[in-house]
């Protein structure tokens, strides 16, 4: 406590506090990304600039600027868009939470040696199986998934930039037994649609009396309708050898 009112005294009282202010602060900073909420609580209760220690600026020498690595920052936000594509997908086609699906990386030069490096990091993010995650260059993981493009059940492509997609196996992604069922129903619905769309177009009826903008939109609902049950059907046939 200070002990005196005389002015050099009540000046270095000042600056003594200063210099503890100073202290405490930096190290406050220095280990906010280690304890966020006590450091940030403690920021709080003291004097200082700003809302929240998160965005307050990292501890410099006086007269040198922070050092901005660029092409991590351009690395880190192709892995989170690699991520966020991967769990789109994921969540399209109602994947189950826990379950681990087959990832195929296709990126290029240094952005592909980086994603190898993060591997582990990038199966634990998007849910993948690491022995079923691999990471090439864009045409080599092309020319892997060739076979599987001719199929009925395409693989997932996901064209994250240039220079970095993905190809998730449908197999990865979906429960083929419960959704031979689903396509199934859905084949039956459209053969019955059809039938029904037959038979009115083939009343003398209908066509006679019918405006001939409702004849061309039933006819066009009938040529949707026969596209939509040919790509079921071979989905079916497809699913049910692998169920």
């Amino acid at each position: 406590a200070q002990k005196s009112d005389a002015p050099e005294v009540v000046a270095a009282a000042a600056e003594a506090r200063k210099v503890l202010l100073y202290v405490l602060d930096t190290n406050l900073r220095l280990l906010h990304p280690y304890m966020p909420f006590v450091t940030e609580a403690i920021w709080q209760r003291l004097p200082h600039e700003g809302v929240s220690l998160m965005n307050a600026a990292w501890p410099q020498p006086d007269g040198e600027e922070l050092y901005v690595d660029e092409e991590a920052i351009t690395q880190f936000r192709s892995l989170q868009s690699l991520v966020r594509g991967i769990r789109n997908a994921r969540a399209e086609y109602k994947v189950d939470p826990a379950k681990k699906i087959t990832v195929k990386v296709g990126a290029e030069g240094e952005l592909g040696a980086n994603l190898k490096t993060e591997a582990v990091v990038l199966s634990t993010l998007v849910k993948a199986d690491p022995d079923d995650l691999s990471i090439a260059a864009v045409e080599e993981t092309k020319a892997s998934m060739s076979g599987s493009e001719d199929s009925a059940l395409k693989p997932v492509h996901l064209v994250i930039q240039d220079g970095l997609e993905a190809f998730l196996p449908m197999a990865g992604l979906v429960d083929f037994a419960k959704e031979v069922k689903r396509l199934t129903k859905q084949k039956t619905t459209l053969e019955k649609e059809i039938d029904g769309l037959e038979k009115r177009l083939g009343s003398s009826g209908f066509k006679d009396k019918a405006p001939p903008k409702v004849v061309e939109e039933a006819e066009q609902q009938l040529k949707d309708k026969k596209e939509q049950l040919n790509t079921v059907t071979a989905s079916v046939a497809e699913m049910e050898k692998l169920a």
